[in-house]
C-alpha cells in the first residue's frame, strides 16, 4: 500500500511540474537596436498565451547583472559576452543572432580613416564589441592607437564615453569623430547637420574588407537554462522572427511602443534607420559557424574578449 501511494505522489508531483508555467517572464534588452529587435514582443506582451511577457529596456550595463541575479529569463547582450558568461557557468545558452554590426564612423572630415592620425575618436563600448572591431579595422588601416583624453602624435586617440555625451559633444562641435552605433548614428546625424556632421566609414564593411568576414555578430539572444524544452521557446522564435515585418509595417510607431519598455531613444524611425541597424534572427545552429568565426577574431587578437574560448555544444539551443 505504501509503494503503491508513493507511486501516485511521484506521479501526480511529476504532471503538477509539467503543467507549471511562471505568471511572467522577463526579457531585458540594452536600449538602442537590440531594443528594436524585440519591438514585435512589447507591443505584444500577450503573445505567449500561458504567461505575460514583459520587456525591460535598461542601459547595456545592466544586463548582465540581471543575468547574474536570476531575474532576466531572456537577454540580449553582445555575442562575446553571451560565450563568456556560458564559460563561466550562467545557466544560459544562445537563442540566436539578431544583429549584425550597427558600427558607423561618423564626423565632419572626409571619408577616409587615414584623417585620423593624430587625432581623437570619441567612442562607445569600452571593452566591448565597438572598442575591438574598431581597434581591430585601424590596424588593418596601418595605424596605431592609444587610449587617451587628447590627441597623440602619430596616433589614433581613442575616448570613450556614453552614447549621449558623444552626441553633444559632436554637435557643439566640441569633437569630429565618433564611433558610434544605429540608432544613436541618425540621431547625431540629424541634430548635426548644421556642422556638417556625416557617415565617414560604414565599419560593417571595413571588417568584411579587411577580415574576409561577411559581418559579424553584433548582439544575440540567450535563455535561461530553466526554459530549455518549453515551448515557450518555440513561441518566442516566432515572434522574433516575425519582428522585421513588424518594424517595417510599423515604423511610424516604433519610437513611442519602445519607450513604453523604457527606451530614451529620441529618434523618429525610418526605413533607412532599420536597414542600418541590420537587424535579423538567426537561430543559434544556423548562425553557428559565422558566430564562431567572429569570435575566433577576437579571441586571435585578444584572448581576453571571450573568456574560456569558444564555447561547446551546450551553448547552442536546438
Amino acid at each position: 500500500m505504501k509503494k503503491l501511494f508513493a507511486v501516485f505522489f511521484v506521479i501526480v508531483v511529476a504532471f503538477s511540474l509539467v503543467g507549471c508555467q511562471p505568471n511572467e517572464i522577463d526579457i531585458y534588452v540594452p536600449d538602442g537596436a537590440p531594443a528594436l529587435a524585440v519591438a514585435s514582443v512589447i507591443a505584444d506582451g500577450d503573445f505567449y498565451g500561458k504567461s505575460k511577457v514583459n520587456v525591460h529596456i535598461v542601459t547595456e550595463d545592466n544586463v548582465v547583472p540581471n543575468i547574474l541575479n536570476g531575474q532576466a529569463d531572456v537577454a540580449l547582450l553582445p555575442g562575446n559576452t553571451a560565450a563568456t558568461l556560458y564559460n563561466k557557468g550562467a545557466g544560459y545558452s544562445l537563442l540566436s543572432a539578431n544583429s549584425f554590426g550597427l558600427l558607423y564612423l561618423v564626423g565632419t572630415g572626409e571619408q577616409d580613416i587615414k584623417q585620423l592620425e593624430g587625432k581623437v575618436v570619441l567612442s562607445i563600448g569600452k571593452g566591448k564589441i565597438p572598442e575591438f572591431v574598431f581597434k581591430i579595422i585601424l590596424e588593418h588601416n596601418g595605424l596605431e592607437y592609444e587610449d587617451s583624453d587628447v590627441a597623440v602624435p602619430g596616433k589614433v586617440a581613442i575616448k570613450y564615453m556614453n552614447g549621449p555625451e558623444i552626441v553633444a559633444s559632436l554637435v557643439q562641435g566640441l569633437a569630429d569623430y565618433a564611433v558610434l552605433g544605429e540608432p544613436v548614428v541618425t540621431q547625431v546625424l540629424q541634430k548635426g547637420q548644421q556642422q556638417g556632421i556625416a557617415i565617414i566609414q560604414d565599419l560593417q564593411q571595413a571588417w568584411k574588407q579587411y577580415t574576409g568576414a561577411e559581418t559579424f555578430v553584433q548582439s544575440c539572444a540567450v535563455v535561461s537554462d530553466s526554459l530549455k524544452g518549453s515551448d515557450f521557446i518555440d513561441a518566442l522564435s516566432v515572434k522574433l522572427q516575425q519582428n522585421q515585418q513588424y518594424i517595417t509595417e510599423n515604423t511610424d510607431s516604433l519610437s513611442d511602443i519602445l519607450k513604453q519598455a523604457g527606451s530614451a531613444l529620441q529618434v523618429q524611425f525610418t526605413a533607412e534607420i532599420i536597414e542600418r541597424c541590420n537587424l535579423d534572427f538567426v537561430k543559434a545552429t544556423e548562425v553557428r559557424s559565422q558566430f564562431e568565426d567572429f569570435l575566433s577574431i577576437l579571441i586571435e587578437w585578444d584572448a581576453n574578449t571571450v573568456e574560456g574560448g569558444l564555447p561547446d555544444d551546450g551553448f547552442y539551443l536546438q
